[in-house]
This record gives C-alpha cells, structure tokens and sequence, in this order.
C-alpha cells in the first residue's frame, strides 16, 4: 500500500458577489486547489456555495506539479479513491474553510 501524504495546497478564491436586489449583495463562496502529494504530484479539488465539493486527478496537459511524467505516471498507476481516503483519514477536509486556513492563497 502506498503512503499518500499532502505536502502543499494552493487555494483560489473564486468568490463572487451575487445581487440579491438593487441594493443587497451576498457572498458566494467558490474555490478550487491544487492539492500536493509527496512534493510529487497533484490532484485538485474545488466547490462552493449549494454545490458539492469534488476531486479531479489532472493529466499533465492539464496540470502537473513539477514533473508532467511523473504527474502522468501517478495518474497513471494510483488508485484515486485510495488517495482521496487517505488524506482525508489523515485530517483533510475539501471545503473552503479548511483550505482557506491551511493552504496559501493565489
């Protein structure tokens, strides 16, 4: 069994103000991150206000860490659930909260 561990998150803030009237707004919270696997590879996760929150496991022409083979190479070979189970049972949570606190912001 591999040892899956996230190493860094790049969080983007895609808010938006949403007219509710002439004169009233409300905050829509939206983001998407690149989550960090053993300074190796990445998946990415994203969601928002009403929607739910989802992971993508990118290939490298879509987006890659450092590496595009080893991006394509992890994509390739990890399960993806297993991944996602394992950082989460190690304490990530994919919410705007979370990420916001723990990642840095571009």
């Amino acid at each position: 069994m591999n040892n899956f561990k996230v190493t860094e998150i790049q969080f983007f803030d895609t808010s938006y103000d949403w007219q509710v009237s002439e004169t009233e707004t409300q905050l829509i919270e939206r983001y998407s991150a690149n989550i960090v696997i053993n300074d190796a590879f990445m998946i990415q996760c994203s969601g928002g206000h009403g929607e739910a929150n989802t992971y993508t496991f990118p290939t490298s022409d879509e987006a890659s860490w450092g590496d595009d083979d080893e991006q394509d190479a992890a994509e390739e070979s990890y399960n993806f659930d297993e991944i996602v189970a394992q950082i989460e049972a190690a304490g990530f949570v994919n919410s705007f909260e979370y990420l916001k606190a723990n990642g840095y912001t571009i």
